[in-house]
């Protein structure tokens, strides 16, 4: 083993340590590691820095900056709202509708705002009716995972495996490209959640006193939201009382 594989051994189980701590941010960690092999000589500088200049990168970060868009503007909070008001008091129907919302939200956006955006419709809406949101959280889970496959830009392994194509000469899968399996893995997963959903997802119900705790606030702080939003509260003689 060569004194370079060595250097190269030891700065990767030191930066899998730092991930793993989560001390330092992931990208200070990251350009930490770009300038650790810069100076080993393992990179040089062109070769250390040329991925700030790479097409897919910036890609990523347009998306990145879109997803954002869809979240702070209320879009995606907008359309789960939709889903849920068509669902109404069923369990079942709410299930599919999420899923099936969730995946098209997934195909577009990062599956982490995705699910920020939409679980705490979910739970308000199982606090007003009733429903077990266990068996539908889990399965809204999986479709935002389904979604990605949907279209070139809905995750990141899509992008990395068509540069990679197209680098190599070969013709790349184009936005859709992937999209018919997606839409036969999402059906299938549709109908199994639709048919055997209830016999297999697990049921967990709250307690009073858990639902109770779960106020506005509480979602608001658990979400990151204090910052983007305000409560108010009216005293019970305001003429704004009853008001919609």
């Amino acid at each position: 083993m060569t004194g370079d594989i060595q250097f190269v051994l030891v700065i990767i189980l030191l930066a899998s340590v730092l991930f793993a701590s989560g001390r330092l941010r992931f990208d200070i960690v990251a350009s930490m590691i770009i300038l650790a092999l810069c100076l080993g000589g393992i990179l040089t500088p062109d070769e250390a820095f040329s991925g700030f200049g790479n097409p897919l990168v910036v890609l990523v970060a347009g998306l990145l900056i879109f997803s954002a868009i869809l979240t702070r503007t209320g879009v995606a909070s907008a359309f789960g709202e939709g889903l849920v008001r068509m669902a109404g008091a069923s369990e079942w129907r709410l299930t599919v509708f999420m899923m099936a919302g969730a995946a098209l939200l997934g195909s577009v956006m990062s599956s982490v705002a995705v699910m920020a955006s939409l679980i705490p419709l979910v739970l308000r809406q199982g606090r007003q009716s009733g429903i077990r949101v266990s068996r539908v959280l889990l399965p809204m889970a999986c479709a935002v995972t389904i979604g990605g496959m949907l279209t070139l830009i809905g995750a990141l392994p899509n992008l990395i495996v068509n540069a990679e194509l197209t680098d190599g000469g070969y013709e790349g899968f184009g936005l859709f490209g992937i999209a018919p399996l997606a839409l036969v893995i999402l059906v299938v997963a549709l109908l199994l959640t639709a048919l055997l959903g209830r016999y297999l997802l697990p049921e967990r119900r709250q307690s009073e006193a858990a639902v109770v705790a779960q106020t506005n606030q509480e979602l608001m702080n658990e979400f990151g939201l204090v910052s983007r939003g305000a409560l108010f509260s009216l005293p019970g003689d305001s003429l704004l009382v009853g008001l919609k």
